[in-house]
C-alpha cells in the first residue's frame, strides 16, 4: 500500500512522493552472516507515476520512515556532489597528470566549500527574503555574482547584475509559489 510522505523542500516547494516497501529474500548474504532484512523500497512519482526502487537490507527490522530518511540522505549528497561538480568545473576539465588531477581537485574543491559556507551565512543573514518574495541565496547564484565582481562581464555594470540578481530570485519565488498552489489544487479531492 502506497504511503504519502514528504521528503524535503526543493526551490520550487515540498517534495511529496508515495512510497511502499516490499519485503524480499536476499541471496546475496555473505556465508556465515544472519539474513537480516532486505526490502525493496517503492518510490512513485506523485503526477508522473514514474517508480524508482531501492534494495535496501538491515541487520533489524526499521520502519518505513527510516528507510526513507536514507534514501533521502542520499540524494541530497548525490545532489551536493553533482552541484559541486558543475560550479567547480570538475565535470569538464582536462587533467593529463595524476598530481595536476590532486591538484585541480584539491583548489576546486576549497573552493565549493566557501562558496557553500558563503551563501549558508547569506541565507541566514537573509531573514526577510521571502517578505522581498526572494528565493534564498544558492550556490550558483552567489557564484554568478563573485563571478561579475572579479570577472566583469562586458558592458554590465554593477546596479545592472545586482538588478539581475533581484529578477531572476524574484522569478524564482514566484515560480515556488506558483508550484506551491498547484500541490495544494492537485491534493484536493473532486467533488
Amino acid at each position: 500500500m502506497w504511503q504519502r510522505m514528504r521528503t524535503g523542500q526543493a526551490t520550487k516547494g515540498a517534495k511529496d512522493h508515495h512510497w511502499a516497501m516490499i519485503a524480499v529474500t536476499p541471496d546475496d548474504t555473505p556465508e556465515g552472516r544472519d539474513d537480516g532484512h532486505a526490502v525493496l523500497l517503492l518510490r512513485k512519482h506523485r503526477y508522473t507515476g514514474t517508480v524508482s526502487y531501492f534494495l535496501c537490507w538491515t541487520p533489524e527490522p526499521v520502519p518505513l520512515a527510516t528507510l526513507i530518511k536514507v534514501a533521502v540522505t542520499r540524494w541530497r549528497t548525490e545532489e551536493d556532489h553533482q552541484q559541486s561538480k558543475q560550479v567547480t568545473r570538475l565535470d569538464s576539465g582536462q587533467v593529463t597528470t595524476w598530481t595536476s588531477w590532486h591538484r585541480r581537485t584539491a583548489v576546486s574543491l576549497l573552493a565549493y566549500a566557501f562558496l557553500a559556507v558563503a551563501a549558508a551565512s547569506q541565507r541566514a543573514a537573509d531573514a526577510a527574503a521571502g517578505l522581498l518574495e526572494l528565493i534564498p541565496v544558492t550556490v550558483p547564484e552567489l557564484l554568478r555574482q563573485l563571478r561579475g565582481t572579479v570577472i566583469p562581464e562586458p558592458r554590465r555594470d554593477k546596479p545592472h547584475r545586482n538588478a539581475w540578481f533581484i529578477w531572476r530570485r524574484r522569478h524564482q519565488y514566484q515560480a515556488q509559489q506558483a508550484h506551491q498552489r498547484w500541490h495544494a489544487y492537485a491534493d484536493e479531492t473532486p467533488w
